[in-house]
């Protein structure tokens, strides 16, 4: 913890009762606002969700980086009941994300022989092949 941030207690005799809780009034506030930024520094690895995109951090190689996908609200309800799975011979395995994330990865690109969303509400199932991208689940 930087000691320049730690909280220091006074003891002041000759100042009046108001000038002490102003004192430390101002000292809880300026501590309320060293852990609210030391949390924000804590949460950089969770995505940030925004109107028309998401941001994810992540880290490569000790490096950090960010990517940002687009991000359709107006979709997100759409497709929720969708469960997406990638089939490579025998196994499948779920790459299901979440609900207004366009998919942008094709078979081709995992290896895999398809893959296949699935409608829980109406049980439609849609295959896609090769280099084919599911994008918005058909919701669009």
């Amino acid at each position: 913890m930087n000691l320049a941030l730690q909280p220091k207690i006074i003891l002041i005799t000759t100042l009046s009762t108001s000038t002490l809780y102003n004192l430390f009034y101002f000292g809880k506030k300026f501590y309320t606002f060293y852990l609210l930024i030391n949390n924000m520094s804590k949460n950089q690895d969770q995505a940030q969700v925004y109107d028309n995109y998401i941001e994810i951090p992540y880290k490569h190689m000790n490096i950090n980086y960010k990517v940002r996908l687009p991000y359709n609200n107006r979709l997100s309800f759409k497709m929720l009941p969708f469960t997406v799975v990638a089939i490579k011979g025998n196994n499948s395995f779920d790459i299901t994300q979440e609900a207004g994330l366009p998919y942008l990865i094709t078979p081709y690109d995992l290896g895999a022989d398809c893959i296949i969303t699935y409608n829980e509400e109406d049980e439609q199932e849609d295959y896609y092949y090769n280099q084919i991208m599911p994008f918005y689940l058909k919701c669009e």
